[in-house]
């Protein structure tokens, strides 16, 4: 319970300091949301109204304090450009991107497991050094390269017009996000089948599997039986690392698919200087990325007695 309380007072610790940060960014650009409304010719009398309407003349900290109480009730306030509810945007644009997000984290997990424990159990063997070249392949593709090969697969497949949206026909934008989730998800697929498989190997050598061995047990039953429980934990901590950093790759393939997701809305909102957007979506990032190291170390816990005495 101790850890647990240690773990959550530090998430909700680092969300605060990322909401703080976020908002504090925007009150140093010299190209404020003023200016850009109104353009570079505007008169002081004509900046100071706007700057009153749009209460951008109260102190700093009074403003960010009345951002994040809004914030955490659900009112992210309302875009400076299509003047419309901040969540009601980022509603329309979620699901698509945490479909993708969680697309690849589920090709992940599926393809890498399975594959790292056959190789460990046969390791040395033809398939085994064929795959360890293939994976320092993968690992090497940079997502947004991958993404750019495989998107001209995709044009073949689906026309120039074609639009997402989960709510029209949820089957269809699943299979539009097979490349694009592959494309995330190929370098962590193989660094994660490395991982498991250097990490059941490195357990395979321990004495508590020879005594398996000395019971009957086969090598393959041995793997999976005793190995695959200790080895699995340094692969549980990487994949939630590797679900956090998919955010940015996320961004990335987006722009890279023309997907209409949280990725697009921030950059457009980072170019039209649509500040209320983009420290709405950098919180809710921030919030995905520690949540899930959060579950990831709680989860460890549970697994592995011994973290939980440390």
């Amino acid at each position: 319970m101790k850890y647990f309380t240690k773990k959550l007072f530090t998430l909700i610790i680092t969300l605060f300091i990322v909401s703080l940060l976020a908002f504090l960014a925007f009150q140093v650009i010299p190209a404020d949301v003023v200016t850009s409304r109104l353009g570079t010719n505007a008169t002081p009398e004509q900046i100071a109204i706007m700057k009153e309407q749009m209460g951008l003349n109260r102190p700093v900290f009074v403003r960010y304090f009345e951002w994040l109480s809004n914030f955490l009730q659900g009112d992210m306030g309302n875009s400076y450009v299509y003047d419309m509810p901040v969540n009601e945007m980022i509603a329309q644009k979620l699901p698509i991107s945490a479909t993708l997000i969680l697309l690849a984290c589920a090709m992940t997990v599926t393809f890498s497991i399975p594959i790292g424990i056959f190789l460990a159990r046969h390791a040395g063997g033809i398939f085994d050094r064929f795959m360890t070249v293939l994976n320092q392949v993968f690992m090497s593709i940079p997502p947004v390269f991958l993404g750019i090969l495989l998107f001209g697969v995709t044009l073949t497949i689906y026309p120039p017009e074609f639009s997402l949206h989960y709510s029209e026909n949820f089957w269809m934008l699943i299979l539009f996000m097979i490349l694009p989730a592959l494309s995330i998800a190929i370098s962590r697929i193989s660094m994660t089948v490395k991982l498991l498989r250097t990490s059941l190997l490195d357990e395979m050598d321990k004495n508590y599997i020879k005594t398996a061995y000395s019971r009957g047990h086969s090598r393959g039953s041995a793997l999976r039986q005793h190995a695959l429980k200790n080895a699995i934990l340094p692969v549980v901590v990487f994949i939630a690392v590797s679900a956090a950093e998919m955010v940015v790759a996320s961004i990335i393939i987006e722009q890279v698919f023309a997907i209409s997701g949280i990725g697009r809305l921030l950059i457009a909102s980072i170019a039209s200087r649509d500040f209320l957007v983009v420290q709405a979506i950098v919180v809710l990032l921030a919030t995905w990325v520690v949540t899930v190291n959060f579950l990831a170390d709680i989860l460890v816990q549970y697994i592995d007695p011994r973290v939980r005495l440390d």
